[in-house]
């Protein structure tokens, strides 16, 4: 969707990252790499364990933009449900309990996601209890919200996880959010999103 993506570690402590060159075509500008950034320092003031981070935003040798975020060696809530074919309601919303912690503390700074989905949260289960991690925080600012008379156009979200405002053309906020959050725990219960 953004563009290409590979995996690095980081020089200064061997952490996983994700850099992602944005390709020039889906028109993204060093305002919106910025923005998503600027969300990053927002949320690492907030010191959130749950949250995986963008930890650096530029320019490659060739000109084109782009970022590089924290990952996580833990699978994607979308790989945990397909490989057990939904989870067990008490897991399902322990998992969603986390996810819900990270949505409030995010939005009590003004930050919201726009973009939850299984594929961006990761869920490590050693223990037995649920460790989250979230993924692409900041990433709405990168390309414009959906709008339905422009349906050809690059758009930020995912359809099956976009609450009915979003999917109207409205602006996101943090009750988008909490439709996602719904559609995840009917997805992680019933094995597939609802729509």
């Amino acid at each position: 969707k953004y563009g290409r993506s590979m995996a690095g570690r980081r020089l200064s402590d061997g952490a996983t990252t994700l850099l992602t060159v944005f390709d020039p075509l889906v028109k993204i500008g060093p305002a919106e790499a910025a923005a998503v950034a600027e969300t990053a320092r927002t949320l690492a003031d907030l010191m959130l364990p749950s949250v995986l981070l963008t930890v650096e935003a530029g320019r490659t040798e060739g000109g084109n933009l782009y970022l590089v975020n924290e990952t996580t060696p833990a699978e994607s809530l979308k790989a945990l449900v397909r490989a057990r074919n939904g989870l067990p309601p008490s897991e399902a919303l322990a998992i969603a309990y986390r996810i819900a912690a990270v949505l409030r503390a995010a939005s009590s700074v003004g930050v919201c996601h726009l973009d939850l989905t299984s594929s961006n949260i990761f869920v490590d289960m050693a223990g037995g209890v649920p460790a989250v991690r979230i993924a692409r925080y900041g990433f709405s600012k990168l390309l414009p919200p959906y709008s339905p008379t422009r349906k050809a156009d690059a758009f930020h979200g995912t359809a099956e996880y976009m609450a009915p405002e979003v999917c109207s053309g409205k602006a996101g906020d943090a009750s988008a959010d909490l439709y996602s959050l719904g559609i995840l725990i009917y997805e992680m219960i019933a094995g597939k999103p609802p729509f």
